[in-house]
This record gives structure tokens, C-alpha cells and sequence, in this order.
């Protein structure tokens, strides 16, 4: 939850400084935007990662309490 935070507070600035940057042109410049997309996709692909491992420890533990899982400690 912390690293999303992190990561949301990171696009947010993002979003921000490209919005007042502006280009020779007058117009915005998009750079920092287009960053924010590849953030949301690191971000998703996370998530699916963990809750991958969480359906695989409960298809092999048939639990969900996570004091009776063990086999993690080393």
C-alpha cells in the first residue's frame, strides 16, 4: 500500500510539472504524462503479481489465515 502511495504522489508531481512546462511552441509539454502511463502499468502488473501468489498460497494451504502459513519462514 505504501509503494502505490508512493507511486500515485510520483505521477501527481509528474502531472504537474509537464502540465507547466511549456515547449517552444506555447503548448505543453507531454513527456511526464506519457511517464504516468507506464507507472499505471508497472503498478497494475504489481498487483496482479501479488494477488497471484495470494490464490496460489490458498489453493495449496486451503486457508486463509496467514499465522497458519509456516512454510514462508526461513
Amino acid at each position: 500500500m505504501c509503494l502505490e502511495m508512493m507511486l500515485a504522489a510520483a505521477s501527481l508531481t509528474l502531472v504537474a510539472f509537464s502540465r507547466f512546462n511549456v515547449t517552444s511552441k506555447g503548448l505543453p509539454d507531454y513527456d511526464g504524462q506519457m511517464l504516468v502511463f507506464f507507472i499505471i502499468t508497472v503498478a497494475a502488473a504489481e498487483v496482479a503479481v501479488g494477488l497471484a501468489i495470494i490464490v496460489s498460497l490458498y489453493r495449496a494451504r486451503q486457508t486463509i489465515h496467514t499465522d497458519e502459513l509456516t512454510s514462508l519462514k526461513g
